[in-house]
């Protein structure tokens, strides 16, 4: 009896864990950003959001003392979903695929990358040293849309970038 007891609840688990990796798709938005906020000696954070609306954040230091600091969340739907309404006001996917400074090496500045997958278009921004961009209403549309995939997150968990 105890066996098939065990038995049962070791396949209903397994059921359970087959079924939540085959949900379908609550809606059609996907996001990943990732900034390094000086180079190699800044933190390095990697944000994706994915499609059942599931946060993970991980975040590495490189300065002293080193570590790094990983966390998921489930985040309210119809917020995921206002970010889809903030790339289309600030125009996100006409952003050109590149936004440098010219003549800069990249090196110890803060460097970004969005990538966001809504309704089926995607496109994949990076923004390096966004203060010496020179196209400044571009990087203005670039970071609406960044603040507010960030926005979703706890407020202490959000990259300093100077």
């Amino acid at each position: 009896m105890m066996r098939s007891c065990v038995a049962l609840l070791l396949g209903a688990s397994l059921s359970a864990s087959a079924w939540a990796q085959s949900k379908p798709p609550l809606f059609d938005i996907s996001v990943e950003a990732v900034v390094i906020t000086a180079g190699p000696y800044g933190e390095f954070w990697d944000l994706k959001i994915d499609q059942q609306a599931n946060a993970r954040v991980e975040v590495w230091w490189r300065n002293w003392p080193p570590g790094n600091m990983e966390g998921s969340f489930l985040l309210n739907t119809d917020d995921v979903e206002k970010i889809a309404v903030v790339a289309e006001k600030a125009d996100f996917f006409a952003l050109p695929a590149k936004m440098h400074p010219r003549g800069v090496m990249s090196l110890h500045a803060p460097d970004f990358r969005l990538q966001m997958m809504v309704r089926g278009r995607s496109h994949k921004v990076e923004l390096y040293q966004p203060n010496q961009v020179e196209d400044r209403a571009q990087v203005d549309r670039f970071m609406t849309v960044w603040n507010a995939v960030f926005d979703l997150l706890p407020s202490r968990l959000r990259p300093t970038v100077k």
